[in-house]
C-alpha cells in the first residue's frame, strides 16, 4: 500500500474483512502472524488480541490509522446485510482532495435499498447511515468545530469535504436548516461586495454559529 499510495492520484478501495482477521490474528502458526503483521505493518495488532474491549472495532480502526500514515485521505465504512449485520468494511484512501470527493459523491449515490447498507464508519462516534437526510446532524458537526465563530462558507466547506463523509449539497441543506432555526446568522453582503442571493452559500458568504 505503501508503495501504491507514493504516487499522488493514487487510490484503493480495500475489502476490510475484519471477522476473517479476528479470527485468526492470535494463531498460533508464525506464518499466519507474520501475514497479519504485514498486513497491518505494526506489531501493535498483537498487542489488541492480548488487550480486552471490542477486538473487532480495535483492529478495524488500527488498520485505519495505518492507512493514515501512507495518504492524506482516509474512510472506512461499515457493511451491513439485510439484517443489519456487518460483514465487512471497505477502506478509502488517497492522497488526492478530488479524488476522496468524488468517492464520497458515488457513494451517496449508491441504492441502499437492496440486500446490502451502509454507514461511515470512520469517526466511531459520529457514524452516518448512507439513507436519510442530514442537515441536523452535519449542523450539529460544524457547530461542535466552528461554535461562536465567524468565517467564510469556503472555510466550512474545506471541512465538510476533507474531515466528514458529507458531500456539497448536505452541505447547503446544513447551512439553510442552522439559518432557518436561528442558529445560523448569514450576512446579506459577501467579501466581494455583492449581495448574496437568497437560500445559497457561495464561497465568499460570512456565516456565523451560535455560541
Amino acid at each position: 500500500m505503501g508503495r501504491l499510495l507514493r504516487h499522488d492520484r493514487s487510490e484503493a478501495f480495500i475489502t476490510f474483512m475484519v471477522d476473517s482477521i479476528n479470527r485468526f490474528v492470535n494463531a498460533p502458526n508464525s506464518e499466519i502472524r507474520e501475514h497479519i503483521r504485514n498486513l497491518f505493518g505494526t506489531d501493535e495488532v498483537f498487542n489488541i488480541v492480548s488487550g480486552s474491549g471490542d477486538r473487532v472495532r480495535k483492529l478495524t480502526q488500527l488498520y485505519q490509522r495505518q492507512l493514515g500514515t501512507v495518504g492524506r485521505y482516509v474512510r472506512s465504512f461499515e457493511m451491513r446485510d439485510r439484517n443489519d449485520k456487518v460483514i465487512y468494511y471497505l477502506q478509502f484512501v488517497t492522497k488526492h482532495q478530488l479524488g476522496h470527493l468524488k468517492m464520497k459523491e458515488a457513494m451517496w449515490q449508491v441504492d441502499s435499498e437492496g440486500d446490502f447498507s451502509f454507514s461511515d464508519a470512520t469517526d466511531p462516534s459520529q457514524q452516518i447511515l448512507f439513507r436519510a437526510e442530514h442537515e441536523k446532524q452535519l449542523f450539529e458537526i460544524l457547530i461542535g468545530s466552528f461554535k461562536g465563530q465567524t468565517v467564510d462558507v469556503s472555510q466550512v466547506r474545506q471541512f465538510v469535504r476533507e474531515q466528514t463523509a458529507y458531500i456539497d449539497k448536505h452541505l447547503t441543506q446544513s447551512l439553510l436548516y442552522g439559518e432557518g432555526n436561528s442558529k445560523l446568522q448569514v450576512k446579506d453582503v459577501k467579501k466581494d461586495g455583492k449581495k448574496r442571493r437568497r437560500n445559497t452559500f457561495p464561497d465568499g458568504t460570512i456565516v456565523t454559529f451560535s455560541a
